[in-house]
């Protein structure tokens, strides 16, 4: 009973340790000791003669991460509370996968092959939530240091999974310590764990302090209509939103910007894609900014694309009720100015359950789990090229994120490839109402001008907006629930980085170094089983 209370304990301090350092309250170094109580409930269930170790393990360290995801991502429930449930419910059993596997492991293999496998399933587990159809991100360990970017400037190095390699790293080697019983090992530990916290931290402060941006001004204008998703938004139609900004443009200054930012579906009326150029709603942008002429209008779009040939219909194609016509729904950045032609890019990281099911295309009755989030609800199309467009008077080049798409490092870092000089960023985090929710997003945004040394411009519905330097700063911002327009300038860069370069290569690696053990063991396995 001691130590099932003991265990309990351990499994709640941990999931308590990561949550926290979730919540950008500038507690994200607790990260670096979040595993350890979880480690250590699996090191004294190894020494044990418990035939229900391994079990007991994995139940304890599923409650760990569910409180851990329960703290992190709560306020999802806000946009829908069925959402939100299994959301949190996933993650925490889809890390929960590598407990079994970290047992194992450092059951048979001791502590060094035990550690190795511990890093590269989870990194691995984070690349898959990555870059699979479930695209689930924002848990990966590497997020934990948004709101502390002091200290990751190494990322443009490494990404965000060098950020989890440090910290998988820094917990195995305290744990190491703690359960060594040897005085000298444990002593060589905790300095080998010192010097693996500091010598990053020291790098970051040096590149913090040294970098230095390369002057090119562009001016950004954002402006941010606060306008309520859920009461606003979707009842009233885009021309009264328009008026909105009239009124809010007349008690605001606005100093000829090279770029005017409006967020992620300001234009909510579906508007048909071969129709742009007579849509109302865009004439009137164009209008109330008129006499900006060298200025370019980015702003979100819902955009329709209707065809009548059912051998165009995909998985994600709607028909029309009573007639033999299709859509396909978008999720949409334009770009336009006065006189330029309207520029279009499709959101291709579509948010899970709200606009796209994973593995939909295989599964087609999925489609029916969409959950409901406004006006914009149900299974899109993606765009199939990220794209990078040019400034209709001046030679800069930039790429326009939607929304959730801000979280994928490498999707980011692709835009740059492109040829992105600057980012956008255009989003309604309204959804989640004043939680922890929107500032996660926000702080994301930093790590993302990191990895690529990009300025960034964030625009969104309800806040908070922001201008982002090239070291992860704000800049300057806006507050939240508040009508208002922001301002500035930031510089464009068109130098690569090592991370653009090269993507989530830690990542790969720890993927090829899981499957190596994976392979070994399996072997040992069957060649066991055979000698006997």
């Amino acid at each position: 009973m001691l130590k099932k209370r003991k265990y309990l304990l351990l499994s709640i301090i941990s999931g308590l340790l990561a949550g926290l350092s979730w919540l950008q309250a500038g507690l994200s170094l607790l990260i670096h000791i979040a595993f350890v109580p979880v480690l250590l409930i699996m090191e004294d269930l190894i020494k044990s003669s418990d035939k229900k170790a391994k079990l007991k393990f994995y139940l304890y360290g599923f409650l760990a991460f569910l409180i851990w995801n329960i703290i992190s991502v709560y306020w999802i429930i806000n946009s829908t509370i069925a959402g939100g449930i299994a959301a949190i419910l996933i993650s925490a059993l889809i890390m929960s996968f590598a407990l079994p596997f970290i047992f194992i492991s450092r059951q048979k293999f001791g502590k060094t092959i035990g550690g190795l496998v511990f890093i590269s399933i989870w990194i691995s587990i984070e690349y898959f939530l990555s870059h699979s159809q479930l695209s689930w991100p924002w848990m990966s360990l590497g997020n934990a240091f948004a709101d502390n970017i002091k200290l990751v400037q190494w990322y443009d190095t490494t990404g965000a999974f060098g950020g989890s390699l440090w910290i998988l790293s820094v917990n195995y080697l305290i744990f190491n310590a703690i359960s060594s019983p040897n005085p000298s090992s444990k002593n060589r530990n905790y300095l080998i764990t010192g010097l693996i916290i500091i010598i990053p931290i020291i790098i970051s402060l040096y590149k913090f302090y040294t970098y230095k941006e390369t002057s090119a001004p562009v001016k950004i204008t954002i402006i941010q209509p606060n306008i309520d998703p859920y009461k606003e938004k979707f009842s009233s139609s885009v021309s009264e939103q328009i008026l909105n900004i009239k009124k809010l443009i007349i008690t605001n200054e606005i100093n000829n910007p090279d770029y005017i930012l409006l967020p992620e579906t300001f234009i909510h009326s579906g508007v048909q894609i071969d129709k742009l150029n007579d849509d109302i709603n865009i004439r009137e942008l164009r209008d109330i900014f008129s006499e900006y002429l060298s200025s370019e209008i980015v702003t979100g779009a819902v955009l329709l694309e209707i065809f009548s040939d059912a051998t165009e219909a995909s998985s994600s194609s709607f028909q029309i009720h009573g007639s033999n016509k299709f859509y396909n729904l978008y999720n949409s950045a334009l770009m336009f100015g006065q006189n330029s032609e309207i520029r279009v890019y499709h959101k291709i990281k579509l948010v899970p359950g709200a606009e796209t099911v994973p593995y939909h295309k295989t599964f087609r009755f999925l489609n029916k789990l969409i959950f409901n989030l406004g006006g914009i609800s149900g299974t899109h199309s993606a765009d199939s090229v990220q794209r990078v467009f040019n400034h209709s008077f001046k030679n800069i080049y930039t790429s326009t994120a939607i929304c959730y798409e801000s979280v994928f490092g490498e999707f980011i870092s692709n835009f740059v490839k492109n040829g992105a000089e600057l980012l956008f960023i255009i989003t309604n985090d309204g959804w989640w109402g004043n939680t922890y929710g929107y500032k996660q997003h926000k702080n994301f945004a930093r790590l993302r001008a990191i990895e690529n040394r990009r300025s960034i411009a964030r625009c969104a519905n309800t806040g908070i907006s922001c201008l982002i330097d090239q070291k992860g700063q704000i800049i300057s911002e806006t507050s939240w629930w508040k009508a208002e327009i922001l301002n500035g300038q930031i510089n464009k860069n068109s130098t690569i980085t090592f991370y653009t370069k090269y993507g989530d290569y830690i990542a790969k690696f720890s993927v090829y170094t899981f499957l190596i053990f994976l392979i070994i063991a399996i072997v040992l396995k069957v060649k066991n089983k055979f000698l006997k």
